[in-house]
C-alpha cells in the first residue's frame, strides 16, 4: 500500500479554515437560551398560517391554507388543538379558501381569507357571516380592541380596514401604512408591522408614528405582558423589541428552511407559539422573560 502523504497546514490553509468557520456558523439554526422548546405538532396541519389562543376554552385555533396563498379553491380550513399540542379536531372548520390572521370576541371567531372576514360560531363551529370591502385585496392579519372592533390589515393595498356593526369599511388609507400585514392592538393605538418597520397608529386621531425600525418584515405581532412585544417575519426570525431599545434575536430557522408565520404567546404561560407554514406543524415554545 503506498504510504499517505501528509502535507503540513500552510498559513494560508489555516487562514481559509478559520475565515470558514463563521461562515458555517451562521447556516445553524439560532434558538436563544431563554427558549425552550416544548412540543410541535403531528401529521394534519396543511400550510398553517396563523395560531390563535382561546382563554376561555384553553384552546388553540391554527387556520391552515391548504394550497395557493391567494387562491379560491375551497381548501382552506382551521383546526383545534390542545396547549399540549395534540388534535382534538383536524378540520374543526371547513369551507374556506386561504384562512390567515384570526381574532375572537364573545364566541365569535374572525378570520381573514383573501378578500373577505369569515365569522365563526366557536360553538357550533358554523361559518355564520361573510363581510367584505371592494378595496379589499389581499387580508391578512386580525386584531381585535377591548370594545370588540375587529381591524384588518391589506398585504395589498394602502388600506386597514375594521368591522363593527356588521360592516367592513376602511378605517385608514394612507401609503404610511401600505402591504400592512401584522397588527396588535395596544391600548388606544394599532400597532401595524410594515416591510422594514413597525409604526403605531392612534386610534381616534389615526395619526401615525413610527413605532421600531429596522425589524425585518412583519407578519407575527404578539405582546410579552411586560411591555415588549414579539415580532416575527415568514423567513424564519423571531425578535424581542420594545421602543427606544435595541432588538433580541430569540430564533432564526432560516438556515433551515422553516418559517415562522402568525405566532401566538399565551401570557400566562409564556408559550410562544410558531406556525412553519411550509413544514406544516406547529412549534411551542417556553419564554423565560
Amino acid at each position: 500500500m503506498k504510504p499517505k502523504t501528509i502535507y503540513p497546514i500552510t498559513f494560508l490553509t489555516a487562514l481559509l479554515i478559520f475565515t470558514a468557520t463563521p461562515f458555517l456558523k451562521s447556516q445553524e439554526m439560532y434558538q436563544s437560551e431563554r427558549l425552550t422548546k416544548l412540543w410541535e405538532t403531528k401529521e394534519g396541519l396543511k400550510t398553517p398560517e396563523s395560531v390563535l389562543y382561546n382563554p376561555k376554552d384553553k384552546v388553540l385555533y391554527v387556520a391552515n391554507i391548504n394550497g395557493k396563498a391567494w387562491e379560491k379553491d375551497g381548501n382552506g380550513f382551521i383546526s383545534k388543538l390542545s396547549l399540549g399540542g395534540d388534535f382534538i379536531s383536524t378540520d374543526w372548520v371547513t369551507g374556506l379558501n386561504a384562512p390567515k390572521g384570526m381574532g375572537i370576541y364573545k364566541g365569535k371567531l374572525f378570520v381573514t381569507d383573501i378578500d373577505e372576514v369569515a365569522e365563526i360560531d366557536v360553538v357550533t363551529a358554523k361559518i355564520t357571516n361573510h363581510y367584505k370591502n371592494e378595496k379589499a385585496v389581499n387580508l391578512n392579519d386580525i386584531a381585535v380592541g377591548k370594545d370588540g372592533t375587529v381591524y384588518v390589515s391589506d398585504t395589498g393595498s394602502k388600506c386597514i380596514f375594521y368591522l363593527k356593526d356588521g360592516k367592513l369599511e376602511v378605517f385608514i388609507e394612507s401609503d404610511q401604512i401600505a402591504k400592512t400585514n401584522g397588527l396588535f392592538v395596544n391600548g388606544d393605538e394599532l400597532l401595524a408591522g410594515l416591510s422594514n418597520s413597525a409604526v403605531s397608529i392612534n386610534l381616534k386621531t389615526k395619526e401615525v408614528k413610527m413605532f421600531v425600525d429596522q425589524t425585518g418584515y412583519i407578519d407575527g405581532f404578539v405582546a410579552t405582558g411586560n411591555g415588549s412585544f414579539l415580532i416575527s417575519d415568514w423567513q424564519g426570525h423571531i425578535q424581542q423589541i420594545k421602543p427606544g431599545k435595541s432588538s433580541i434575536k430569540l430564533l432564526d430557522t432560516t438556515p433551515q428552511k422553516i418559517n415562522a408565520a402568525d405566532i401566538e404567546f399565551i401570557t400566562t404561560d409564556k408559550m410562544l407559539l410558531v406556525p412553519a407554514f411550509l413544514n406544516d406543524k406547529v412549534v411551542a415554545y417556553k419564554l423565560k422573560l
